[in-house]
């Protein structure tokens, strides 16, 4: 019996981890250079302080008409938050990576929007020196 109890659960196990590969895109070709898409967030090193970035990240949501956007940014991190006409949030967070480079990560939905995220992504980084 506990055997049979064991195998079940590896076998839960095994499939529970198969669909959360499902979840991350590991080849460069979807994604932009430099960039990783895992668990909805699409994520990659821009230059720029985190004011710069949230800066140019607001704009670029402003110029795709976004509703709702807020904003805050400091030396350390920043953050952007914007809604789709349908109501689909868009988070934007920036984390100081060092002098001269920031970790930007963006999240369309509850799940993620690889599409979308990447479009936000180039755009931004666009904007950046």
């Amino acid at each position: 019996m506990r055997n049979w109890i064991r195998n079940v659960t590896l076998g839960l196990a095994i499939v529970g981890a198969s669909a959360l590969s499902s979840c991350i895109v590991t080849s460069s070709s979807g994604n932009p250079t430099g960039t990783s898409y895992s668990f909805g967030h699409l994520e990659g090193v821009v230059n720029g302080t985190p004011q710069n970035v949230v800066k140019a990240a607001t704009s670029v949501l402003e110029e795709q008409e976004m509703q709702e956007i807020t904003q805050a940014a400091t030396g350390l991190d920043g953050k952007v938050n914007a809604k789709t006409a349908l109501g689909t949030n868009i988070g934007i967070t920036v984390n100081k990576k060092d002098e001269t480079t920031c970790k930007l990560s963006i999240k369309v939905g509850n799940f993620g929007d690889h599409q979308i995220s990447t479009d936000l992504y180039e755009k931004i980084k666009a904007k950046l020196p």
